[in-house]
């Protein structure tokens, strides 16, 4: 069964594939056949109490350049994904705050955040 997984993350143009572990996480479940949905965190929105997210379908790549191609933008209701991951590099300041309250809705609705 493959499944929609979504990466709120930093920009992957600024990710080390060698390094980041969130990287790594998408590569396992692109790996395995899932949906990988990369997610800048300014692109969590909440709109008439439901949580959307704006986002790339990635296919994503085990090498140090060129580690990952957009197949589509794409806009979601979180309710569509079978799970969110947080991954956000620090700080931990108002605006990681903003999408863990949105995300929060989203769960509250059913879909796993992680």
């Amino acid at each position: 069964m493959s499944l929609t997984l979504a990466f709120v993350m930093d920009p992957l143009e600024r990710v080390v594939p060698s390094t980041d572990t969130s990287f790594a996480f998408m590569l396992e479940a692109f790996g395995r056949g899932h949906r990988v949905i990369h997610v800048n965190p300014s692109d969590v929105h909440l709109r008439e109490g439901r949580v959307f997210v704006a986002g790339r379908d990635v296919e994503v790549f085990d090498r140090a350049s060129e580690h990952f191609r957009i197949r589509k933008e794409v806009h979601l209701d979180a309710s569509e994904c079978d799970a969110i991951f947080i991954r956000t590099d620090p700080p931990f300041d108002q605006a990681y705050l903003t999408v863990t309250w949105l995300l929060s809705f989203a769960e509250r609705r059913g879909t796993r955040i992680i």
